[in-house]
């Protein structure tokens, strides 16, 4: 649960957080389907540019890479089309990619 504690010489916020590693579009959609959240919901993705791989054309990825290249670009596409969320990718690592619910 989130509470804000207002004073006139600060601003306090508490948010719970929950970790939980999951299959990634079965969280996505528990979160967007629970209604009874009183807040907005927030889901990170790690590994969203996969060594940059996403970026490359395939002609140059490695060859041991281009499975599950196929899968995080199939991801981030849904991700960006999704209307219910918006993105904010980090290019951290291989990429972070987090998703706030919007309604």
């Amino acid at each position: 649960m989130r509470s804000i504690c207002h004073t006139s010489k600060k601003l306090v916020l508490k948010a719970k957080s929950t970790f939980v590693e999951s299959d990634a579009l079965v969280a996505l959609d528990n979160l967007l389907q629970d209604v009874s959240m009183p807040w907005v919901g927030v889901i990170a993705y790690d590994n969203t540019l996969w060594g940059g791989t996403v970026a490359m054309p395939e002609s140059q990825v490695p060859h041991f890479m281009k499975k599950n290249r196929e899968i995080i670009i199939k991801l981030n596409n849904f991700l960006v089309a999704d209307s219910r969320i918006e993105i904010a990718h980090l290019p951290l690592g291989d990429g972070v990619t987090y998703c706030r619910r919007l309604h």
